[in-house]
């Protein structure tokens, strides 16, 4: 059965001019039976987003590497500058399956939630870079190859202390190459490594709190 799309849904009302997401008229529900004999439709908002946060498989190369990073209840992976053959193994790498869901067509973006592991100067900055690349699964070989994006965070006035946090955004540009098209139900893995900033670096690590997937999507459900 092809997936359902919010906007192709059967509706009992005159449609309005937007998606429509079915809500359950309890009225119309039959006394003896466990089936609804009615869905009435309400306006859904424009731009509906499922947020996701894919599994981190970290520390796997060399044990202890990245460095955990604990502060109360939080945690995180402490980065350096990464290099090899020094800090080869410096990185996070992550993945997920893609959701059904989905669109299908809009780029994924990634956020990444990190914080400075010690104060720093105002206009100092560091980078991040992205590297991902997809693959159904069961067809075909795992390619060795990425594509890259990168992005700056920069210390700006009265954003220096010791733990200020920052939210980190990459698009995921899936009509990019070299990777096959992208699709519900692929693998989508990556890896996150911090690089030279090109800039004035700071002085210390920075640390990977958390990160997010969010996915454009037109569909209630997928069968993928």
């Amino acid at each position: 059965m092809a997936d359902l799309k919010i906007s192709a849904l059967p509706t009992h009302v005159t449609p309005i001019a937007a998606d429509l997401l079915p809500v359950v008229d309890t009225v119309a529900w039959a006394t003896k039976q466990s089936t609804l004999s009615q869905v009435v439709l309400t306006p859904f908002v424009t731009g509906r987003y499922l947020n996701m946060t894919p599994a981190i498989v970290a520390g796997r190369e060399s044990a202890g590497i990245p460095t955990v990073f604990v502060l109360g209840a939080f945690s995180g992976y402490s980065m350096p500058i990464w290099s090899t053959p020094v800090n080869q193994y410096e990185e996070i790498r992550w993945r997920i399956n893609i959701p059904g869901r989905w669109d299908g067509t809009a780029d994924i973006e990634y956020t990444l939630f990190c914080c400075l592991a010690d104060a720093e100067t105002t206009g100092d900055d560091f980078r991040f870079q992205l590297s991902w690349h997809n693959h159904d699964m069961g067809v075909g070989v795992l390619e060795n190859t990425t594509t890259d994006t990168t992005q700056d965070g920069d210390c700006s006035a009265g954003h220096t202390a010791q733990y200020s946090t920052f939210s980190m955004k990459f698009t995921i540009d899936v009509s990019a190459g070299p990777h096959e098209a992208v699709a519900a139900g692929h693998i989508l893995s990556g890896r996150v490594r911090r690089v030279a900033s090109g800039g004035v670096e700071v002085s210390n690590e920075i640390i990977i709190l958390d990160h997010r997937l969010r996915f454009l999507v037109d569909k209630i459900y997928g069968t993928t």
